[in-house]
């Protein structure tokens, strides 16, 4: 379903750049009609995407985040720190090998920053 969507994204975008190109000219005048509609494309799929209630772009957000490929070597734990709820992302440890994690708060993203698997 989403990607028909985008694919009627696409093609009203691509109608528009036309339209306006006929109409106006080009938006700015070193852009290809190409590189246009992949300007409008864009900036419609983003809009978009800004108007999405806050659970769906948290899931969407998610699954965009960790890559299939490693999704499976990494634990989420749902706890609790100074009060606050927090989770914990953590790679599986291997033989001999300690697991790295790094927990992190609404209001201390430092692990982010740091680089490492956080949220």
């Amino acid at each position: 379903m989403q990607a028909l969507l985008f694919l009627v994204l696409c093609v009203m975008a691509i109608g528009i750049v036309l339209v306006r190109r006929l109409l106006r000219g080009p938006l700015h005048p070193g852009w290809t009609i190409s590189f246009e509609i992949l300007a409008e494309i864009l900036r419609r799929s983003s809009t978009h995407g800004l108007t999405l209630p806050v659970e769906r772009m948290r899931r969407g957000i998610m699954s965009a985040r960790i890559h299939p490929k490693i999704r499976s070597m990494i634990v989420h734990e749902h706890r609790t720190h100074a009060g606050l709820p927090t989770r914990e992302s953590s790679r599986r440890g291997g033989p001999g090998r300690a697991a790295p994690s790094c927990t992190s708060t609404a209001a201390d993203t430092s692990c982010a920053r740091r680089g490492r698997i956080g949220i």
